[in-house]
């Protein structure tokens, strides 16, 4: 019976429904798919014919709860709308997972119940019905909406002091459960995640899955972050409206995700004032090599780093660090631009030495060349910083160069407008030319964003899945692993720029085959890597019986 509510989290969706008005506005976090979407695209036909969901239907006894679980439109549940999986709580002696489905016919929904599981005691509780199943769930519903949440075992316990837990009586545990459910059945619109603007918009952006993460929630419910403590440097207002919204879509030969952070008002303006439109793209352009494996390239202005310490007002305490350490921040503040680039390029992988002792302290991952590199905006304040670095022996001064106290081949090099920091000298005397090629090994959509944004990551994952190391063990695995090192192109994040009070993000992660929906290719591998698994167990030996142990 308990697979059968599990699965609904695969079931039931466009724009708000009216059930997500039972959703409370001080919820910690919220997970949304949109079946109707899904269905569209035929995943969820894909992924119900699939052995996969065999699996998941394989402690499911009764044989109407299976077919329901492939349409619960069957069973009274709308299976075009909505499903929320919510959280609320304190997350440490109170927290309640929620399931929400529409509802389409509670009559027919009451009938599955009572036909199919007799044993069950239905409640009349006026505006809603409720049941409790093997202990576990309480399943909850109306002409509606149905609602199914875990009995919540962290009530049986009474936090008196963070060392301190008392257990309490299990009938208060189901009151409390019952009340829970109670006051989400009878929440005014105020009262409702409905309320919530940024919610809204999320939810009317119409994505195949999302999730929303509330922070002012999150602060106000945690007694950690709430104490007196932390306040006297973290205020309320700081998290006020604070949340993470982001959605993600599978399409045919790409998954795509958007991201927006909303900031409170007063962080907002701090972040607006300093934000900028992109990265320096002569920086990016440095880097020596066109086999470009990972590069992260970002803007952060110093003079921001600095309005957040004093908005937190750790800015006194910050220097007061700095100060011991012989620098100040306004030092460290003028040095640099806020330009920053890593890259990983030109990754091979580690040949194995058979004869090699299996006590050596060596890895199999691969070789590859570090890039670091920031913007300089005042040289002779960025020299006096390496001065500090070599006097308190952190650096070594060898020549034009710097170099870490315990060698290596690793190396700082500079001019006015930059430094770089490589893992290997030849490296960062490349970048230093400034006649990198990176352009040439970046497809041309990514490159535009990683110059066009103050924030980028790209990967080039067909590479990665070919250079870290794997070892396959049947020749299952090894169909199965060269499968999937030619199922992936690259991936990348960029964004930044601030849209309202949101920080936004967007990403992307392409396939090869372009002809095919991406979330189908996963579903496929993953029956084919179910497959391979079973397969393996199949041929493995059975273990000998000791005849001691007899």
């Amino acid at each position: 019976m308990t697979g059968f509510f599990v699965a609904l989290v695969l079931f039931s969706c466009n724009k708000i429904p009216n059930h997500a008005k039972y959703i409370p506005k001080n919820a910690l976090g919220v997970f949304t798919v949109d079946m109707d979407k899904l269905t569209k695209k035929l995943i969820w036909n894909v992924l119900t014919g699939s052995e996969i969901f065999d699996e998941m239907q394989k402690d499911v006894k009764n044989e109407e709860s299976k077919k329901a679980m492939k349409d619960f439109s069957n069973i009274g549940i709308d299976p075009t709308s909505t499903l929320y999986i919510f959280y609320t709580g304190n997350m440490q002696d109170e927290n309640h997972p929620c399931l929400l489905a529409a509802m389409k016919d509670a009559g027919k929904f009451e009938s599955f119940i009572s036909k199919n599981y007799p044993a069950l005691k239905i409640e009349d509780n006026n505006s809603y019905k409720s049941c409790v199943v093997e202990d576990k769930i309480l399943l909850s519903w109306n002409k509606e909406a149905a609602i199914a949440t875990m009995i919540n075992n962290r009530f049986s316990y009474e936090v008196i002091d963070s060392n301190t837990a008392v257990q309490t009586d299990k009938m208060e545990v189901g009151e409390k459960d019952k009340n829970y459910i109670k006051e989400l059945f009878g929440l005014g619109s105020d009262n409702a995640i409905t309320s919530i603007s940024n919610f809204k918009k999320l939810q009317n952006d119409g994505h195949d899955f999302s999730f929303w993460v509330n922070y002012e929630e999150l602060y106000k419910q945690n007694k950690d972050l709430s104490s007196s403590e932390v306040k006297a440097f973290i205020k309320e207002d700081y998290f006020r409206d604070a949340a993470l919204a982001c959605g993600f879509d599978f399409e045919k030969g790409a998954v795509d995700m958007t991201m927006d952070y909303f900031f409170s008002k007063e962080l907002a303006a701090i972040y607006k004032k300093h934000s900028t439109d992109n990265v320096d793209e002569s920086l990016i352009s440095a880097i020596p090599s066109k086999d470009i494996d990972i590069l992260v390239a970002y803007n952060l202005k110093p003079k921001m780093i600095e309005d957040f310490l004093k908005e937190f007002k750790l800015d006194g305490l910050a220097n007061l660090g700095l100060v011991a350490m012989g620098t100040s921040m306004e030092s460290i503040m003028s040095a640099f631009k806020g330009d920053m680039v890593m890259a990983l390029t030109d990754m091979k992988a580690i040949a194995k030495d058979s004869l090699q002792s299996q006590m050596s302290y060596t890895t199999d991952f691969p070789d590859f060349n570090l890039s670091f590199a920031m913007a300089i905006d005042d040289v002779s304040g960025f020299e006096k910083l390496l001065d500090k670095g070599v006097k308190q022996s952190l650096i070594v001064k060898n020549g034009n160069m710097y170099t870490m106290p315990n060698g290596g081949e690793g190396a700082l090099m500079y001019d006015k407008n930059k430094f770089v920091y490589s893992n290997k000298l030849n490296n960062a005397q490349q970048f230093m030319t400034g006649k990198g090629n990176a352009k040439e090994g970046i497809p041309a959509e990514a490159w535009k964003n990683i110059v066009g944004n103050p924030i980028s990551m790209y990967a080039d994952v067909k590479k990665l899945m070919e250079v870290l190391p794997v070892d396959p063990t049947t020749e299952d695995e090894k169909k199965l692993l060269a499968e999937v090192k030619q199922m992936f192109t690259f991936a990348q994040i960029f964004g930044g720029k601030m849209k309202g009070n949101a920080n936004h993000l967007e990403g992307n992660l392409f396939f090869t085959d372009k002809n095919e929906n991406a979330m189908i290719q996963l579903i496929n591998l993953g029956i084919k890597i179910k497959k391979a698994e079973d397969a393996k167990k199949k041929n493995e030996p059975v273990p000998a019986i000791d005849s001691l142990e007899v």
